[in-house]
């Protein structure tokens, strides 16, 4: 009884959102729509499209994250303090969490190959290993990009996005032709 009481903890304090610290969790909760989807597939198609952008040389992009960073959250609004209200955060906030659950559909990506993450890779190294090497041998790059997050007037977009080469969190706005431009790199990394 003893040793499934200790494991019944072990395992709630594993998966407690207040006690992780950047732990890895796997996606498997279905995606809300908070903000349209035609909104948030015209600034993923505007992204995927930026000739600028990490995806110049990138023919296909993940449908989905492949892991998620609890307590990320947090770290990831404080990049904002001085650009979105306390309210916009707050709305951003929960576009976030919800986003982790975001999965590309292939039939509103345009000029890109949307790949399907194959959830079975993370059961075993082996596994992991042999979709990663067929996914590279199929496709000469594969970059990945999160849901946009919008700020409540819905004319400022985050986005997250990247190839094995380099990426970053960037704001694209909305400008007055209604077409999404980059307005700010908040960080970008090259490797």
């Amino acid at each position: 009884m003893k040793k499934y009481f200790i494991f019944t903890i072990f395992f709630l304090s594993l998966f407690s959102c207040n006690n992780q610290s950047n732990s890895e969790i796997v996606l498997e909760e279905k995606y809300t729509e908070i903000v349209n989807n035609k909104l948030v597939y015209e600034v993923i198609n505007s992204v995927l499209s930026d000739k600028d952008n990490v995806y110049r040389y990138c023919d296909a992009v993940l449908n989905r994250k492949t892991v998620i960073f609890l307590n990320n959250d947090s770290t990831f609004i404080k990049k904002f303090d001085t650009i979105f209200s306390k309210n916009d955060k707050k709305y951003i906030l929960k576009q976030y969490r919800n986003g982790n659950k975001f999965i590309l559909n292939q039939k509103f990506i345009q000029n890109k190959k949307v790949i399907e993450f194959d959830t079975l890779t993370i059961s075993s190294k082996e596994r992991k290993a042999k979709f990663w090497e067929k996914v590279r041998k199929e496709n000469n790059c594969v970059g990945y990009l999160y849901v946009p997050l919008f700020n409540l007037k819905k004319d400022l977009a985050i986005i997250e996005c990247g190839d094995s080469g380099e990426g970053g969190t960037f704001i694209y706005r909305l400008n007055r032709n209604k077409k999404w431009e980059l307005f700010k790199t908040i960080e970008k990394w090259i490797e």
